[in-house]
């Protein structure tokens, strides 16, 4: 699925109405400057977008393979299916997220910006109920006004970048570990 129009959007829709529905791929890669996914039965899929925003609300898991930078806005990553895990893994690109990032039950939550020169800044929620959050990328992760939710682990690795956080990013988890050049700890609750 291609869509090249700079001022347009993609909209993938499964399972309405009460319908379950999965978004997937087999192959290939679903490009658009924006893209909005909606699943009752699970989402996974191979993307290159600029924007996106991916929701799944009764069975399965958010997968998603990003190549280069992506932006995510709107309804966020969002998993309501019980157990089921969210994870966005870009290859070469940075991940900037303003809206939340959630998992429940034993789902766990991974972000991870492929390349040397890549990072992650939230200034959103990350969460899940007893699932691990693992976040990785080499240049850095930044949370602002995110805070960090698990009774299971927290991992962080920035290689030879920085871990900050400032006040209005709490993290409340089971037990964390954090790897990084220099680590900013303000708000770590274990």
């Amino acid at each position: 699925v291609h869509n090249s129009a700079a001022s347009n959007y993609l909209s993938l829709i499964a399972g309405q109405g009460g319908a379950s529905g999965a978004i997937t791929t087999a192959g290939g890669l679903v490009t658009s400057p924006t893209l909005y996914l909606s699943a009752a039965g699970g989402i996974t899929l191979n993307t290159s977008v600029g924007s996106q925003s991916a929701i799944n609300s009764t069975s399965g898991n958010i997968g998603i393979a990003q190549t280069g930078n992506v932006f995510v806005f709107a309804f966020g990553l969002v998993n309501s299916a019980i157990n089921g895990l969210v994870s966005l893994i870009t290859t070469a690109g940075s991940i900037i997220a303003s809206v939340p990032v959630l998992a429940t039950g034993a789902g766990n939550v991974t972000l991870t910006a492929g390349g040397p020169d890549n990072s992650i800044t939230i200034d959103a929620s990350i969460g899940t109920g007893s699932g691990s959050i693992q976040l990785t990328a080499a240049n850095g992760v930044t949370l602002v006004g995110a805070p960090v939710s698990t009774t299971g682990t927290y991992t962080v690795n920035t290689g030879v970048g920085a871990y900050a956080t400032d006040s209005g990013s709490p993290v409340t988890v089971g037990a964390a570990t954090i790897t990084a050049a220099s680590v900013n700890l303000l708000g770590i609750t274990t």
